[in-house]
């Protein structure tokens, strides 16, 4: 029985297909005089942490304050939103007993944006793993591991829920149960290895024990 359910972020409870432009409007200000790349790179980029993002795009990692500081002054100005039926979601899991979770490629002092993003909704949660917290963070096993030892719940009763490869991947390296996330992933669901592929936030409901 799933005991405890774990999100992804981006592109999974917060709608953040903007990133994508971010991205590409940040390495075209930083580097002008480049061929433009298309957009399917700044796609990929999308599910990459941030030293594989500077390989692909063959950038010096020395400029990397430089390059983060034009991507954050491209944002929104009101901010990314959840996708819609995601807090309704984490409020009746909650309901029904689950731990609740949150494993992301952000940092730490990230998380600030993420409680704006996410409301009253961000109390929710029980523990909040971030890339900073652990030695290896996604696609290694190490967030869901830990987020597994604060919560005292065993790998196999989390149901991780994502729209990337490295998501899948670490639930796949952790023994954990993974969903792939089909109305937010960029790539088909069908590409991820999953127990789980739902269209829509609500079905994950479906995939919870009831109270």
């Amino acid at each position: 029985m799933i005991r405890a359910l774990v999100f992804d972020l981006d592109g999974t409870l917060v709608d953040t297909r903007c990133h994508v432009d971010m991205l590409r409007d940040a390495y075209a200000a930083l580097y002008p005089h480049r061929p433009v790349r298309p957009y399917a790179d700044f796609i990929k980029c999308y599910s990459m942490s941030v030293p594989e993002v500077f390989r692909y795009l063959e950038m010096d990692p020395a400029e990397g304050e430089r390059y983060w500081q034009k991507y954050l002054t491209l944002g929104p100005k009101d901010g990314c939103k959840p996708f819609p039926g995601a807090v309704e979601v984490l409020y009746r899991a909650k309901e029904r007993g689950l731990v609740l979770g949150i494993n992301t490629s952000r940092a730490r002092h990230d998380l600030g944006t993420t409680r704006r993003e996410l409301g009253d909704a961000y109390e929710l949660f029980d523990h909040i793993v971030t890339a900073t917290d652990v030695e290896h963070p996604k696609p290694a096993a190490d967030p869901l591991l830990l987020f597994c030892r604060l919560a005292g719940v065993e790998p196999g009763k989390v149901l991780y829920v994502g729209d990337g490869r490295v998501d899948s991947a670490c639930a796949q390296a952790a023994g954990c149960l993974f969903a792939a996330a089909g109305w937010g992933t960029f790539l088909s669901p069908e590409e991820l290895p999953a127990n789980y592929r739902p269209d829509r936030v609500e079905e994950i409901l479906d995939l919870l024990p009831r109270t």
